[in-house]
């Protein structure tokens, strides 16, 4: 987890908008289907052997309690959509202290690393993708959080044609932490690091594909490439 000099640094935090109270409830109220119900939505209709596939790692910072290591928000997230069609959009995250149901469970807890999350093999539509922006919230006193502006949004594109399984690399989200003006510690939105995935990440990624496809060619399509132009917002790291 990142340290925040001078509070939090005014330029960074410009890139934000501060999400509170009722439109964080609405925006609580949009996401009510799971992103695997969207996902499910979006691929009806399509025949397995016509849809596309991403493979991947997502993990957040969190900060190690003895066994445990907890995430600074609530919900953190990256968010995707198609760029030729406005109904085709998704996304990752990890998520703790939900109100109503149980915490799903990552795949991994790095206590020597302070981060967690999760393997993925998602189907999807051909089609003209980009991931463009992340969120930050939290559930208490109504509701509040950190998203991109909109004139601040990045682009990391990928294509999917039928047939193909992407392999878009380890997306890793982190998060700072600082004091405000009366010296008390607050938690600060991060940035989205890119890494490629490793054999075992690859194994484990794949492992989460249909038996079906775990032998398809797998198209690298690592997103460190496009990481210039995104203000800071998006950077690459080595393994």
């Amino acid at each position: 987890m990142g340290t925040l000099s001078n509070n939090i640094k005014m330029g960074f935090m410009k890139i934000f908008k501060i999400i509170i109270g009722f439109l964080f409830l609405n925006l609580l109220a949009a996401c009510a289907t799971s992103q695997k119900d969207i996902a499910e939505k979006q691929i009806e209709g399509v025949p397995e052997n016509n849809r596309a596939y991403i493979i991947g790692k997502f993990s957040v910072d969190c900060k190690v309690h003895g066994d445990d290591c907890s995430q600074a928000f609530n919900s953190i997230s990256v968010d995707y959509k198609s760029t030729i069609d406005a109904e085709i959009k998704g996304g990752f995250g990890s998520v703790q202290g939900l109100l109503f149901e149980k915490d799903p469970k990552p795949d991994f807890v790095d206590l020597n690393n302070g981060e967690k999350g999760g393997y993925f093999c998602k189907p999807m539509k051909a089609s003209d993708y980009e991931f463009y922006t992340y969120r930050f919230y939290n559930f208490v006193g109504g509701g509040s959080g950190y998203s991109i502006r909109k004139e601040d949004e990045f682009h990391l594109p990928f294509k999917l044609h039928e047939g193909d399984v992407l392999n878009i690399g380890d997306l890793k989200i982190s998060t700072t932490e600082g004091r405000n003006i009366f010296g008390m510690r607050i938690q600060g939105p991060g940035v989205l690091f890119l890494r490629k995935l490793n054999n075992e990440n690859k194994r484990n990624a794949m492992a989460k594909c249909p038996e079906s496809i775990r032998n398809n060619l797998l198209i690298d399509a690592s997103l460190e490439k496009y990481t210039a132009g995104t203000k800071g917002m998006v950077r690459s790291i080595s393994q």
